[in-house]
C-alpha cells in the first residue's frame, strides 16, 4: 500500500513538473538565443546629437563589467542621467555573467533608462553559452566603428578563448585605422587591456600595442580588470575602467587632441 501511495504521489509530482515546464520559458537554457533588441548599437549611434560643434569639449561616460550588478548599474545610470554634459555612454563589455539570454535581457532593461545614446562592446563573459549569437542579434557586429565630431571610434572584439579563435581580427582593425584621415583622433575600444592576467594576453599584447603605435592611436579604452588602470606607451594612453560593481565609472573629456579622465564614484 505504501509503495502504491509513493508511486501515486510521484506520478502526480512528475505530471505537475511537466505542466510547469511547458509554461516556464527556456530563458535559462544555454542554447536560448531570444532577444528583444535588434542592432541596438547601430540605432544608438544614429541618435547621436548632430548639433555639437568640433570646438566643444566632448564628454563620454565609460562603464564596464556590469555582470549581474543590476542595482549598481541602476545607480550608475541615475548619476549619468544627472550630468547633462555627457553626449553618450560606452559599456566596455561583460554585460553578462554566463552569456545567457535572460542576462542580456536584464542588461537591456536596465540600460534602457539612460537618457543618452549608449554603445556596448562584447566581453569574454558575453561569449559564453550561446552569448555570441545573442550579442550579434541584440547589438550588431562585434567589430564596428563610427565617427563623432573629429574623433574616430573603433569597437574591437579582442576575445580569444571564449571566441574559439587564435587571435583577434587584426587585419580588420588595421584596415579601419589606416582608412582614417590623419587629422582625425583615433580611439580604440576593446574589452581586454594589454598585459592583463589572461594566459593569451602576453602573446597578443605586443601585436595590439604595435598596431596602436603604428596608426598613432590617441586612446585605447578597456574593462575586464574590475579596477581602474592607466598607462602610456609610445604616446598612446591605455585606460582600463573599473567594474560598475565597484560603484565607479569614468568620465572621458575630449577636446581637440587632448583628453582628461575623471573617476566618478556613486
Amino acid at each position: 500500500m505504501r509503495f502504491r501511495s509513493v508511486f501515486f504521489f510521484s506520478s502526480i509530482l512528475a505530471a505537475l513538473l511537466t505542466i510547469a515546464g511547458c509554461e516556464i520559458p527556456c530563458e535559462f537554457s544555454p542554447y536560448d538565443a531570444r532577444t528583444s533588441a535588434s542592432n541596438y548599437n547601430t540605432w544608438n549611434i544614429s541618435q547621436f546629437a548632430p548639433t555639437v560643434t568640433t570646438t566643444d569639449t566632448l564628454h563620454i561616460a565609460l562603464l564596464s563589467d556590469t555582470h549581474l550588478y543590476y542595482s549598481d548599474l541602476t545607480a550608475a545610470i541615475a548619476a549619468i542621467n544627472a550630468d547633462h554634459r555627457i553626449s553618450f555612454a560606452v559599456v566596455l563589455g561583460d554585460i553578462t555573467e554566463k552569456g545567457l539570454a535572460h542576462e542580456y535581457e536584464s542588461f537591456l532593461t536596465g540600460i534602457s533608462s539612460l537618457t543618452i545614446p549608449v554603445v556596448t562592446l562584447v566581453g569574454n563573459h558575453d561569449l559564453r553559452s550561446n552569448g555570441g549569437v545573442i550579442y550579434e542579434k541584440s547589438f550588431g557586429p562585434m567589430n564596428f566603428s563610427f565617427h563623432y565630431q573629429n574623433y574616430f571610434f573603433v569597437g574591437f572584439n579582442n576575445i580569444i578563448w571564449e571566441n574559439n579563435n587564435t587571435q583577434p581580427d587584426y587585419p580588420w582593425l588595421e584596415e579601419q585605422l589606416s582608412s582614417t584621415d590623419s587629422t582625425v583622433s583615433k580611439i580604440v575600444m576593446a574589452h581586454v587591456p594589454p598585459h592583463s592576467p589572461d594566459e593569451d594576453s602576453q602573446v597578443q599584447s605586443p601585436v595590439y600595442e604595435n598596431i596602436m603605435t603604428k596608426y598613432h592611436t590617441m586612446l585605447s579604452l578597456h574593462g575586464h580588470l574590475h579596477q581602474y588602470r592607466y598607462s602610456e606607451k609610445d604616446n598612446v594612453a591605455y585606460i582600463a575602467v573599473s567594474s560598475v560593481g565597484e560603484r565607479e565609472y569614468c568620465l572621458l573629456h575630449l577636446c581637440g587632441n587632448s583628453f582628461s579622465i575623471e573617476r566618478i564614484h556613486f
